[in-house]
């Protein structure tokens, strides 16, 4: 199975060579692997996030839709899901344990999860201390071009199912949408019906303030938080096993 290399401006972050692949997004143990050949190049100002393209920077506006936008939307119910997350008693920003001593608030391993606002399927603002209370919280940031991306969200809400007695919390948030451009509240319902997400919270960024989780230009990310609030692991893979492995440490 091939590789496909995709190099973008990330949103006025600099130029970012996201990488999604079998052996790029992990194999068996979530650790990225060289690119494959024949992945094909998005220059700066293509279709991506580039100069005169069509994301933030350019000056489009979040709510236009991409053209892949609409056809992602095929089959979104009028009403949507129960999405029980939204209304757990146990969590919320009044659960946000203290910052630890020595411990720095930011995106990176090892920090203090930093309380990054996103936005779920109806446009309301979810910042992600929302989920304080929960024993574990697993963020999957998915691209709507990847593979794996999708591989991994069609696992999220049984894994949430499996886990929720336990205190997890499981967030897909769609960073792009299949066109590689800044995801639209219509990708976000798509992408919530497509993958069945209800108890597992589905969230878009069209912002991009959800790339700044990024150490390694390689697609189909999991960020793995315990309690604490710190980020505990990261890894690049769509192998379930790996994944239900990382949860399971967290609740121990």
């Amino acid at each position: 199975m091939g590789t496909d290399l995709v190099a973008r401006t990330a949103r006025g972050v600099g130029v970012v060579a996201f990488v999604c692949g079998v052996v790029a997004c992990g194999g068996g143990d979530g650790s990225p692997g060289a690119a494959g050949a024949g992945g094909a190049m998005v220059g700066v100002g293509g279709s991506g996030f580039g100069t005169g393209g069509m994301g933030v920077g350019a000056g489009a506006p979040i709510g236009g839709g991409g053209a892949g936008g609409a056809g992602q939307d095929a089959g979104a119910g009028a009403t949507g899901p129960a999405e029980p997350w939204k209304t757990n008693p146990a969590w919320g920003s009044d659960k946000c344990p203290p910052l630890p001593q020595g411990v720095t608030q930011g995106p990176l391993t090892g920090n203090y999860l930093a309380n990054l606002t996103l936005k779920d399927c109806d446009g309301n603002d979810v910042a992600l201390d929302h989920f304080c209370g929960a024993s574990a919280l697993w963020l999957f940031v998915a691209h709507g071009w990847c593979p794996h991306c999708k591989k991994t969200s069609s696992l999220a809400e049984q894994i949430q199912r499996d886990y929720e007695d336990q205190g997890l919390a499981t967030a897909v948030v769609l960073v792009e949408n299949a066109q590689g451009q800044p995801p639209t509240q219509a990708d976000c319902k798509a992408w919530r019906t497509g993958y069945g997400l209800d108890h597992a919270a589905a969230l878009y960024d069209p912002t991009g303030v959800a790339l700044q989780l990024y150490e390694q230009n390689f697609t189909a990310l999991s960020v793995f938080v315990g309690g604490d609030r710190v980020i505990a692991e990261k890894k690049h893979t769509d192998v379930e096993s790996s994944l239900r492995t990382s949860i399971a440490a967290l609740l121990k």
